[in-house]
């Protein structure tokens, strides 16, 4: 995968990742510790309900986080790898 690429560009499932445990909590859903199956890799997998985020009226909130993070590089801010 070439993670330099906009992350829409890039097919993932969840069933390409092992769900070891979750992480944290946050006010639209759980971030769990997750292993890239492919690459052995250690990531963050953030679970959002689109449908509640759609009932509360906040999908604009959540495609504006999306569209920062796809944006950033730099080493102290976390790379989004894919979405779905």
């Amino acid at each position: 995968i070439n993670y330099n690429e906009d992350s829409s560009s890039i097919k993932k499932l969840i069933t390409d990742y092992e769900i070891t445990k979750i992480i944290g909590y946050g006010a639209f859903g759980e971030v769990y510790l997750g292993i890239d199956k492919a690459t052995n890799a250690v990531v963050a997998i953030k679970s959002v309900n689109k449908e509640y985020i759609l009932k509360i009226n906040k999908k604009r909130h959540v495609m504006r986080e999306k569209n920062i993070l796809n944006s950033m590089d730099h080493p102290y801010i976390i790379k989004l790898l894919s979405t779905c």
